[in-house]
């Protein structure tokens, strides 16, 4: 059977492979879609809301693929979970996913409610990232997956023994250099790499979630004062000119910790921790910032977007 028009709706946050796979699925039952896109007073609850796009650039996505897969629609701004269900008599079906699929009962126990009769509920499938579980808008927030369900993670699961070209990328500067932390930019989880810069954050006492230090600056070995020793929260193993398997693991625990309990907390590498930087990027979430130093230059602010994610990936995964 094939519906007229049908109602469907979501954030469509950084859009992806499955809102893709959503709107096809539902497109290949329907002659039209009504498409409700939500406003702020439904994302509030979301995890990392503040990295949600804003509806202009989230409507023109969907409005973009489906003018390009010629699906026939037309979108409204969603203030609630019902939209038109409940007063647009053409609606003859909802469309939900199988995470949503309580909003197309809402609807439903709403119209009965209202003394109009129930709607069809058709439920479609995710799409599942490299891990098995599903993509979803949250998880590339969080940092974890690329819109079409590259799991950053893995990359990490083996020690990294970086080529001379890998090296000389991530040598090269892929931020701003700064004097202190950009104070208009809403981070969502800072980390400060190298002891010169953590030490300038401490006398400045400057917020930061994460911290990474070796002992050494510029290779060479220190001894840090009383007030950086106390700060030190958990150790990890990390050979000079690679990213061990180690150390990854005990960055990704840390730094989950440290968002879910808002915490501040600092590595100790034994050895170096000149590439930790490389993790931090791979591992945070969007809009979170990561502090290093550059050899005679400054210190280095870089804002994790997914651009930057995904050519760090890259290198880290092409050929020597």
């Amino acid at each position: 059977m094939k519906y007229k028009r049908v109602g469907l709706g979501g954030t469509f946050d950084h859009f992806h492979a499955g809102h893709q796979s959503f709107l096809q699925q539902t497109a290949a039952q329907s002659e039209h879609l009504l498409i409700g896109i939500t406003q702020p007073e439904l994302q509030t609850t979301k995890v990392l809301s503040s990295q949600i796009e804003p509806f202009s650039i989230r409507a023109q996505a969907v409005l973009d693929f489906c003018k390009k897969n010629k699906i026939s629609c037309e979108f409204f701004p969603l203030h609630d979970i019902y939209g038109p269900t409940l007063t647009d008599e053409s609606i003859d079906a909802v469309f939900v996913t199988t995470e949503t699929e309580k909003g197309g009962a809402a609807i439903n126990s709403k119209r009965v409610e209202l003394g109009l009769h129930k709607l069809p509920v058709v439920v479609t499938q995710l799409v599942p990232a490299e891990d098995g579980r599903p993509i979803a808008s949250q998880r590339i927030r969080m940092g974890e997956v690329s819109r079409s369900g590259k799991l950053y993670s893995t990359i990490f699961e083996q020690t990294i023994q970086l080529s001379d070209r890998q090296r000389q990328f991530f040598s090269q500067l892929h931020g701003q250099i700064v004097r202190q932390p950009s104070a208009s930019y809403n981070t969502v989880c800072s980390c400060v790499v190298g002891d010169s810069s953590f030490e300038t954050f401490i006398a400045n006492k400057w917020e930061y979630s994460l911290g990474c230090i070796d002992f050494r600056k510029q290779r060479v070995e220190y001894q840090p004062s009383s007030l950086v020793r106390s700060k030190i929260t958990v150790h990890a193993a990390n050979a000079a000119g690679e990213i061990s398997a180690e150390f990854a693991k005990v960055f990704r625990q840390v730094a989950s910790d440290s968002m879910t309990q808002h915490t501040q907390s600092v590595i100790k590498v034994d050895g170096e921790e000149d590439l930790a930087a490389v993790v931090a990027v791979l591992t945070l979430p969007l809009g979170s910032s990561v502090y290093y130093g550059q050899p005679h230059q400054g210190m280095v602010e870089v804002m994790i977007t997914e651009e930057i994610k995904d050519g760090f990936w890259e290198v880290l995964t092409a050929s020597a």
